[in-house]
């Protein structure tokens, strides 16, 4: 497997090679510069010269012809000296420059001019030998040289100030991958931010991952305590189907055996809506194209009479006010399981005292004088006194999102209610 490089060692690499190319376009186009600049000086000196030699050459007596310092003409391709070895690319008044065999130096620059002399079209050669700009040169080289090594050790001081800037701004990452390195897969406590090199990048990111965690965390969360609601409310059914199979062994009187019939129909049927309610809340279902139906009163009135065996020898009273019917997108099944919790926690929870049932266009709502959701007085948190509400107000929750539905819970003393007890308020979306 190819090796994954550091933030360090992938900035030194990138900015090496911008280094290296920074040098060579310097370089480059400081030999360039130099170039057209010799180039142009002895085209320019050639220029001049020419002018000055043409009354000689037009004279048509003389072959050569030097204009001090560097300059010397020659009349026809037969007076070039043996040395001068023409280009083969030697283009009319154009300098052409001339390098001497096997070296780098410059030889000379030629130019080359046709004339009519006496009547004839001949060629006339310009060249220019400046010693002088050649020694200049090679020093020009030399000093670049020289300010491509500072040139050099600035882009070193540049790379290692890149360099520290890198490690600090990657040193806060680095820490933020050891921990999650170290941390163990079942381990969803925040992570924290370094104590020095923080961006503002960081910690965005810090706080986004802190924030899945917290999600996962309360998922995870919602999970066991649904695992061990949903156990509980299939191993009610379960105990009382056992029950009454043990039941029907000890008596064959019809009125008996009818009796737990009806027991354990009853406990199969309410298994089977739990079960069914739970597959509707795992599946992705449209509720736009759901068809909407009324909420019947004898929803309402089933779900109170599978529940009043909890107030069997209690002071309690209860009453069902329908003011109207809401109309919803919601099976029978998950709306029994919904009521059917807020009704069973005020009915367990309230020892004496009322509990009153209104059904109205938009909500349902379930107020009881119980005990409310165990308040804290002095501190004004929620204690564990009603642990029952939660668990058992979960799967509730569960099918209020599900079909765009809001459960509340409240104190009564918390809206100013002088009576104790809570106040469950179901609002359906319109």
């Amino acid at each position: 497997m190819k090796s994954i490089k550091s933030a360090k060692q992938i900035t030194f690499f990138y900015f090496s090679i911008v280094a290296v190319i920074i040098i060579a376009i310097h370089l480059s186009v400081f030999v360039s510069t130099v170039t057209h600049l010799e180039k142009f000086n002895a085209r320019n000196r050639l220029a001049a010269s020419f002018e000055q030699a043409l009354p000689a050459i037009h004279l048509g007596n003389m072959t050569e012809i030097t204009i001090p310092p560097y300059d010397t003409f020659y009349v026809g391709d037969n007076n070039l000296p043996s040395s001068i070895q023409l280009p083969d690319n030697l283009e009319l008044g154009r300098a052409t420059e001339v390098y001497k065999q096997g070296e780098v130096s410059t030889d000379f620059y030629i130019v080359k001019y046709q004339l009519d002399i006496g009547g004839r079209l001949q060629n006339v050669y310009g060249v220019n030998i400046d010693p002088v700009y050649e020694r200049s040169e090679t020093e020009m080289f030399e000093a670049h040289i020289q300010s491509i090594l500072i040139s050099t050790l600035l882009i070193l001081a540049c790379l290692y100030v890149v360099l520290r800037i890198t490690e600090r701004l990657t040193s806060p990452l680095s820490g933020f991958a050891r921990q999650l390195e170290q941390r163990s897969a079942d381990d969803l406590s925040p992570l924290t931010l370094p104590k020095a090199g923080v961006t503002q990048e960081l910690k965005v990111l810090v706080d986004s991952f802190n924030s899945h965690q917290a999600q996962v965390r309360t998922v995870l969360e919602r999970e066991r305590a649904f695992n061990r609601f949903a156990s509980h409310e299939l191993r009610t059914p379960l105990m009382v189907i056992k029950g009454g199979l043990s039941l029907l062994g000890q008596s064959t009187e019809p009125s008996f055996v009818e009796k737990q019939r009806q027991r354990m129909l009853t406990a199969a049927n309410d298994m089977n809506d739990f079960v069914t309610t739970l597959l509707t809340l795992t599946r992705d279902e449209n509720q736009d194209q759901a068809i909407s139906r009324p909420l019947l009163q004898v929803e309402i009135e089933r779900v109170i009479a599978s529940h009043k065996e909890l107030l069997t020898n209690k002071p309690v009273v209860y009453q069902l006010s329908v003011q109207q019917q809401p109309h919803i997108k919601a099976p029978e099944a998950a709306v029994k399981i919904l009521v059917g919790n807020i009704i069973k926690n005020a009915f367990t929870y309230t020892e004496a005292g009322s509990i009153t049932v209104v059904l109205t266009e938009k909500s349902l709502t379930v107020t009881d004088t119980g005990i409310g959701l165990g308040l804290n007085q002095a501190t004004g948190e929620q204690s564990n006194t009603a642990q029952g509400y939660g668990l058992g107000l979960l799967i509730a929750n569960d099918i209020c999102r599900k079909y765009g539905w809001q459960l509340t819970m409240k104190d009564r003393q918390q809206t100013g209610d002088p009576q104790h007890g809570c106040c469950a308020t179901i609002r359906f979306s319109s």
